[in-house]
């Protein structure tokens, strides 16, 4: 599974890559502007993104997600903010096990 990794700081977003790697994904990494460009030109399976980001937030990248037909997950450490979208919201920090049952969800598909 492609699994676009979005947070706008490289520290977090490394970390979840990493998981996601380890869960025998294929993880791409990016901060808010470059998943708008990412979503539109490769193929991805499902988007993890943080919710509070400057430039480009969490909800413009689930609009986009949404658009392109593609599976959509929050992670944040603001969870209450995130559930109002109605989509669903994995909380940092994120252990191994709450990403690979968010990532098996039928829920967000």
């Amino acid at each position: 599974m492609d699994v676009l990794v979005v947070d706008d700081d490289p520290l977090p977003r490394r970390a979840l890559a990493r998981l996601v790697r380890m869960l025998g994904h294929r993880p791409i990494e990016a901060n808010g502007a470059e998943a708008l460009e990412l979503l539109g030109s490769e193929p991805i399976d499902v988007v993890v993104s943080d919710y509070d980001m400057p430039d480009v937030d969490g909800p413009a990248v689930l609009a986009a997600a949404r658009s392109s037909g593609v599976a959509f997950v929050f992670h944040t450490g603001n969870p209450v903010a995130a559930s109002l979208t109605g989509a669903p919201v994995l909380a940092k920090p994120t252990t191994l096990d709450s990403l690979r049952e968010a990532l098996e969800e039928d829920a967000w598909r």
